[in-house]
């Protein structure tokens, strides 16, 4: 059942307005790109010490930064999806298995943060789950996308989550942890299938803090997040829209499921009242047709300074 309401919409259409497409090599961090082995494109983003109110760190040989593995819209079926460019084809969870683990390999990440949509049937749900417990992480943590509360399923939300926690995931519904004494993450509810609450403990509401907000969908910030409620330092974390899955060369994708349309297609962006950041990942699954054209899957990799005086917490 979808809880976007029409007075939502106009809410998220106007909202979205607010928001402008960042370049993603300006000052706000350095950008890396390369293509794994089995042909997903892996990103990494670094952010500058100076995007830390708190200034620079002066921390000892051992510090490092702190690094977060972003993923999002898997869409696990037993049916074959496609890519036009790079060429390749994946059934089940081999070749995304094959990626992750290169991408853990090659990123050396602290946390894995997935952005929802894990199966695109429900009977796949059980391998999209058992695919965490191979990453060789121990933080690792989830948000609900709509297809995993969509419509009739053969699993019931507490054995899906019960799944997830087997393989050492925590599930965030509205709630939060902090990652590091400057990092908060927060996971929101989906906001067609959910009820997403942007609801903070007063310690994550300190100066110099970071607070890291996973929404599966970009219409749940444009819906539901009130402007006074987003600072300068929150980064928020989306998938969704797929990139558009289909895109044309110099006009992009031909549509997106999201209420904020081609505004919010993919890649970085900044609120113009409160210069908060979004990043819009294309996934890594299909839906509608299972092929992508001119959108490879992407997984992508977050790099925090160290932390002043020590090393981070593992």
């Amino acid at each position: 059942m979808k809880r976007v309401f029409p007075e939502q919409k106009a809410v998220i259409r106007r909202e979205r307005r607010k928001w402008r497409r960042l370049a993603e090599d300006g000052v706000s961090f350095l950008r890396q790109d390369s293509f794994l082995p089995g042909g997903f494109l892996f990103r990494k983003f670094s952010f500058p010490s100076s995007f830390l109110s708190a200034g620079p760190a002066k921390g000892g040989e051992g510090d490092k930064p702190f690094r977060v593995l972003f993923f999002t819209d898997t869409h696990i079926r037993s049916g074959e999806s496609r890519s036009f460019f790079p060429t390749y084809a994946w059934k089940g969870t081999s070749l995304v298995r094959e990626n992750l683990l290169e991408a853990v390999a090659a990123g050396e990440p602290d946390a894995i943060v997935f952005g929802g949509d894990l199966a695109g049937e429900s009977s796949c749900f059980p391998e999209g789950a058992a695919l965490f417990g191979e990453l060789p992480l121990k933080r690792k943590f989830a948000v609900y996308g709509n297809w995993d509360k969509k419509g009739k399923t053969l699993l019931s939300y507490g054995e899906r989550c019960k799944m997830l926690e087997k393989s050492g995931v925590s599930l965030l519904v509205n709630e939060g942890v902090f990652l590091r004494e400057d990092l908060y993450l927060f996971g929101l509810d989906d906001t067609r299938t959910g009820y997403p609450l942007f609801s903070l403990p007063q310690e994550a509401e300190k100066e110099g803090l970071v607070r890291l907000i996973v929404s599966h969908n970009p219409d749940t910030v444009t819906g539901r997040l009130k402007e006074e409620e987003i600072r300068s330092t929150d980064i928020f974390l989306c998938g969704h829209t797929h990139g558009g899955q289909i895109r044309i060369p110099f006009f992009g994708a031909l549509r997106t499921s999201s209420h904020s349309g081609k505004k919010l297609e993919k890649g970085w962006y900044i609120h113009r009242e409160t210069h908060a950041r979004m990043f819009v990942s294309s996934g890594i699954g299909t839906t509608f047709i299972q092929t992508r054209i001119f959108t490879p899957p992407e997984i992508v990799l977050l790099e925090f300074p160290p932390l002043s005086g020590g090393a981070n917490p593992q």
